[in-house]
């Protein structure tokens, strides 16, 4: 026989377990549309906004280097004469302008290529935090509820011991029947503490996802309704999966244009301005009066004499020759790449098709069974009124009260399964499109 622990010792417990329940009770309740909110400081989320601003900054600096640029230069050169003959001040300076072509391009395509993936990436990692939070949401509530559950099993279980004790003493039960209730309370103690543990593990992966040091009481406020298929067609061209196909595509169809133009000469063009300036400039000149006793310095300067201005222009162009076929298998190798893109977004298509009509096949069907289980919560209630009626009258024990209870509390977690399962479901196909909750 298995050694049970004292009833005192199971009496504190749930004591201590009451007076956590009441402790939490004092706490606002947390509804699930209050626990979004505070996704966005989750790491996930962050570390994708941070590839999405470092991809923004990328992309900024590409578009100004493939703008129109400006550069200026300049040199001075000062010559000194002998005494009696003029200083020379030759300069020269340019003022140019280029458009960067080809690769530079290329580069803001690329770029604009990583920055749409990283807003995929980024919508995908709220849809996939909003998924856990509501999964994490809903099995804390399975938890909270089926502590209930087990602690009336546990009463029902202690009431029938008792009873079969005292019928046993008066030889209307057999030893059997107290060795098997006792049996079946032993079950159910061990059921209730595992009910414990497993809302304690529920309530920590919770407050991991929200930090929080303590979980509130849950409450699962109205159902959110199920979108029109309409809506979620016209939200398949924004998922994530599909974005990130078309980038792919995009990238490999650079690629292919960029090993196209490595075979067709490359041309470079540069304009500017420039100007040289000989003749006379600063002269310098010294005087000494030895008589008075001091010296002087005296200088004077003069306008340059010829001014030679003017514009110039550059034309360079290169085309390859011989380069062992290596061009050729690039371009090959590119157009494969292409064609595998575009296939993979083809199929990413179909996938996400048949994944949207099974997704929301299955959340229409769990749309369909709170129905039966709301009508079972309302029979069940209206059984608990009559057990109490029958109880005031004297017609039934305080075993049967707690017998309909778990009857009650039955009906409500196979209500709260049906909710929770159309919830879990529903967020789902958000997460398989990149849509609901906050954005």
């Amino acid at each position: 026989m298995k050694l049970r622990p004292p009833r005192r010792l199971v009496c504190v417990l749930l004591s201590m377990s009451s007076l956590a329940t009441l402790a939490l009770a004092q706490s606002p309740p947390l509804q699930l549309d209050q626990a979004l909110v505070g996704l966005e400081q989750s790491l996930p989320i962050q570390q994708a906004q941070q590839q999405l601003a470092q991809a923004q900054a990328t992309l900024e600096q590409a578009q100004a280097q493939a703008g129109v640029r400006a550069d200026a230069g300049g040199q001075g050169t000062y010559q000194f004469a002998v005494p009696g003959s003029p200083n020379v001040l030759d300069t020269n300076f340019r003022l140019g302008l280029s458009l960067p072509l080809g690769p530079a391009t290329s580069g803001v395509a690329k770029a604009r290529g990583d920055f749409e993936a990283a807003q995929a990436r980024l919508q995908q990692a709220r849809a996939d935090e909003r998924l856990k939070l509501v999964q994490a949401y809903a099995q804390a509530l399975r938890s909270d509820k089926q502590l209930k559950v087990d602690q009336l099993r546990f009463k029902v279980a202690q009431q029938q011991t008792a009873a079969l004790e005292i019928q046993a003493q008066t030889g209307a039960a057999t030893n059997l029947q107290v060795l098997n209730a006792r049996l079946a309370q032993d079950t159910a103690q061990h059921a209730l503490y595992q009910a414990e543990y497993n809302q304690r593990e529920a309530q920590a992966s919770l407050n991991v996802l929200l930090g929080l040091r303590q979980t509130p009481p849950l409450v699962l406020a109205a159902l959110p309704a199920l979108p029109s298929p309409e809506l979620l067609q016209g939200a398949v061209p924004n998922s994530p999966a599909l974005r990130l196909a078309r980038v792919q595509v995009l990238q490999a169809d650079l690629v292919q244009q960029s090993t196209s133009l490595q075979s067709i000469p490359s041309l470079n063009v540069g304009v500017g301005y420039q100007g040289n300036q000989l003749g006379s400039g600063l002269s310098f000149s010294t005087q000494d009066y030895n008589l008075r006793g001091n010296v002087s310095y005296q200088l004077s300067g003069a306008l340059p004499s010829t001014t030679n201005l003017g514009a110039y222009a550059t034309l360079g162009a290169s085309i390859p020759i011989w380069d062992g076929g290596g061009a050729a298998a690039a371009q090959r190798s590119a157009q494969a790449s292409l064609r595998a893109a575009q296939t993979n977004l083809e199929q990413t298509r179909l996938d996400i098709a048949r994944k949207l009509e099974a997704a929301l096949g299955l959340t229409q069907l769990d749309a369909q069974a709170i129905g039966p289980q709301q009508e079972a919560v309302q029979i069940a209630e209206q059984g608990l009124t009559a057990a109490q009626q029958r109880l005031t009258a004297g017609t039934a024990t305080p075993l049967d009260l707690l017998a309909a209870q778990l009857q009650q509390n039955l009906s409500q977690q196979a209500l709260l399964q049906a909710k929770l399962a159309y919830l879990e479901d529903l967020y789902k196909l958000y997460a398989l499109l990149g849509i609901g909750g906050t954005q």
